[in-house]
């Protein structure tokens, strides 16, 4: 039988992560779980993103700043009452892939629950695929959603079992 105690939900914040942290709470809720809400603080990753934005500055990205500015926005993620009492944010600063992995392994993670497309365009190309990287390398099992995933219906869920 498949036992989840602790789900971690990495996100990016884009709208793309939203149906895998839906995801991520249905299965905490079915298999009364802890939930651990994760950003990973990038610093190449944000470089590349803002050349693509057109909004690179030369050097002047603070990475502390950008890792508080993430926890605000982890704290203004709305969870549902039932999950919310066994839910943790975390932030963190590394690779997206890497820093995923190294927290799911020190957490002793069950299941990584994130989605298959976040960075688009130049971010994509020179980083590759973190949800590709972590399915590689994980220490445990991850489930990928599509962004345009099929919403969680009860009936269909995997019903938690005895843990």
């Amino acid at each position: 039988m498949i036992c989840m105690r602790k789900i971690l939900a990495p996100t990016d914040f884009s709208e793309n992560s939203t149906p895998a942290l839906e995801t991520a709470v249905e299965l905490a809720r079915q298999f009364d779980a802890q939930l651990l809400l994760l950003h990973v603080v990038d610093d190449i990753g944000v470089h590349a993103m803002e050349m693509e934005m057109g909004a690179y500055s030369d050097g002047g990205y603070d990475l502390l700043e950008a890792e508080k500015r993430a926890a605000e926005r982890l704290e203004k993620i709305a969870l549902p009452g039932d999950v919310s009492g066994r839910a943790s944010r975390h932030t963190m600063i590394a690779g997206p892939s890497e820093g995923i992995c190294r927290f799911a392994s020190e957490q002793a993670a069950d299941v990584i629950v994130l989605s298959t497309h976040g960075r688009t365009g130049l971010a994509r190309w020179v980083m590759g695929s973190v949800a590709e990287h972590v399915v590689r390398k994980s220490p445990c099992p991850v489930l990928t959603v599509h962004p345009e995933g099929r919403p969680v219906v009860a009936d269909t869920a995997v019903t938690a079992a005895e843990c």
